[in-house]
């Protein structure tokens, strides 16, 4: 490099900046376009998440309302078995 006049050793500096700041410029955009990837790959699972979750609390309510329903059967049924229990024996005394 002392040999070489300085003209064309400052060319080679500025071309040597050139190069690195330019593969630090694509170095850079790689990895911004990556995050911004798996960015948008996160809001979709997310969106995928909640959409499962809405599912499950649906299921969830109708699980709920059909417990409910039998309990009120079961409730229904205890009550008229008790009631004939009560007729029968009240006719009995009689």
């Amino acid at each position: 490099m002392k040999q070489l006049p300085d003209t064309i050793r400052l060319a080679y500096i500025i071309a040597v900046i050139l190069l690195i700041t330019f593969v630090i410029f694509i170095v850079l955009i790689v990895v911004l376009y990556n995050k911004r990837q798996l960015f948008f790959l996160q809001q979709q699972q997310l969106k995928e998440a909640e959409h499962q979750n809405q599912l499950l609390q649906k299921e969830l309510e109708k699980q709920k309302v059909l417990e409910q329903e039998r309990e009120r059967i079961s409730h229904d049924m205890h009550d008229d078995l008790g009631a004939g229990i009560s007729a029968l024996n009240f006719r009995r005394n009689f």
